[in-house]
């Protein structure tokens, strides 16, 4: 496949550094065969970076042959059962202060809507909500494009990720938390797990010029050997050697609150949630679903 060339105006950074937050939930009711991460230290602050020259093309700017193989455009009144899974009770990581609960998680108005909000009398202090289309829909290659906003409110994070339905590796993240009186985009890409060290196992890059408050289309297009991550069609990250999965993925998406963003303050207004517009999946002409 011949892919469109172009020249992006404007910086383009590879970021390869030590990371140490924990991999996005692992569900034990649907991957039965595999532990779950449960790193509790900090993500630190990104300390190795590697420029690289401007890309010579974007993989997601070319549209030719790309098909509509599944999406979500959100229109009914509630999650579609036959496209996403509602996850209940599940914890989660070992340091995370909130349970998955379906009342965290309404779409209405054409838009999808993860909540955070503070349970009572509860084990956990906390509810999210979660959904994911495990068994439902895998594909191996193609792109993603989620039109997605999140609010500001330390202590709370929310993820769109993905995995093979084998086992929890590789792993393909967004997320967005704040931190340091920001909120910042993440990519994250998991290959790897404890003990091996943070920096032989993972990379990632954090977005400074984009305000996730805002409605943006987060993309990751998947081909052979490559991954690259966008917003609004343009390139932040990419990984070309591990960490590149070369089996069907699932997608999830979901709230945490505690761990690795920080405990939510007592006085934080909540609930609050992240709103998803769209969720696309665009099959690569030479590829197929699983």
């Amino acid at each position: 496949m011949t892919l469109v060339r172009r020249v992006l105006s404007g910086r383009w950074s590879l970021l390869l550094a030590a990371v140490a937050a924990t991999s996005c939930g692992d569900d034990p009711a649907q991957t039965p065969a595999t532990p779950a991460t449960t790193d509790a230290a900090p993500m630190p602050t990104p300390t190795v970076t590697v420029p690289g020259p401007p890309l010579e093309y974007s993989v997601s700017s070319d549209a030719r042959g790309w098909s509509l193989a599944w999406h979500d455009e959100f229109d009914g009144d509630r999650v579609d059962p036959k496209r996403w899974y509602v996850s209940s009770g599940y914890k989660g990581h070992g340091t995370i202060s909130s349970a998955f609960s379906p009342d965290c998680v309404e779409v209405k108005d054409g838009v999808l809507r993860i909540f955070a909000k503070r349970t009572v009398g509860a084990e956990y202090p906390y509810a999210t909500g979660r959904i994911d289309s495990f068994k439902r829909y895998g594909q191996r290659y193609g792109r993603v494009e989620v039109r997605a906003r999140f609010p500001r409110a330390p202590g709370v994070w929310y993820a769109i990720w993905a995995r093979p339905e084998s086992g929890p590796l590789p792993e393909l993240d967004i997320e967005v938390k704040e931190t340091s009186g920001a909120l910042r985009a993440w990519f994250v890409n998991h290959w790897d797990l404890p003990p091996v060290p943070a920096d032989q196992r993972r990379s990632f890059f954090t977005v400074e010029d984009v305000d996730p408050t805002e409605f943006h289309v987060y993309g990751v297009t998947w081909l052979p050997g490559l991954v690259e991550w966008t917003i609004d069609g343009v390139p932040y990250m990419r990984s070309t050697t591990k960490g590149v999965p070369d089996s069907p993925i699932f997608w999830t998406l979901n709230g945490w609150t505690g761990g690795w963003g920080g405990n939510p303050a007592a006085d934080l207004p909540l609930p609050v949630a992240f709103e998803v517009d769209y969720f696309r999946y665009y099959a690569a002409p030479f590829a197929g679903t699983q």
